[in-house]
């Protein structure tokens, strides 16, 4: 029996990019990954995968950049004024602060142009296809026993 929207699904997975290098993976881990299918917690590519498999069943595939964590998007880039940040800020650096809606929110300072740093607020992976590695474990017959990881 394949998942359904709405299952929670124990499963395997290992994130790469396509170089090869290791980008996440529940395989050195006690605890595999736990999710509802079709919560929207998890990388489309990642979720429309699993709905495929039974229990048992493992899948390798490549998912495009636009189904994992978007494409790049030039209009994500931000001019801020340096005095909103701390001094000794420099291009390249990552920082985090807080959002809109107070979520936390990671941007990468691209350049300085004039009294403003210019950020870019695309996901790091933002524009990369990835290879996934996935292994259905379970369909969970009674979810609310198990903690979601």
């Amino acid at each position: 029996m394949r998942p359904q929207s709405g299952d929670v699904v124990l499963v395997r997975h290992r994130v790469t990019d396509t170089q090869g290098v290791e980008l996440e993976s529940s395989y050195e881990s006690d605890l595999p990954l736990r999710f509802a299918v079709d919560s929207g917690r998890v990388l489309c590519g990642l979720n429309d995968a699993v709905k495929a498999l039974e229990p048992g069943e493992s899948i390798t595939l490549i998912v495009p950049a636009i189904e994992a964590h978007g494409e790049y998007d030039a209009g994500k880039q931000r001019a801020f004024r340096k005095t909103t940040f701390y001094q000794g800020l420099k291009v390249g650096q990552t920082v985090t602060f807080q959002g809109d809606l107070g979520n936390p929110v990671q941007a990468r300072v691209l350049r300085e142009e004039g009294d403003s740093f210019i950020l870019d607020m695309n996901h790091p992976l933002a524009g990369q296809d990835l290879s996934l590695e996935l292994e259905l474990l379970e369909i969970l017959k009674d979810p609310q026993i198990e903690p979601f990881i």
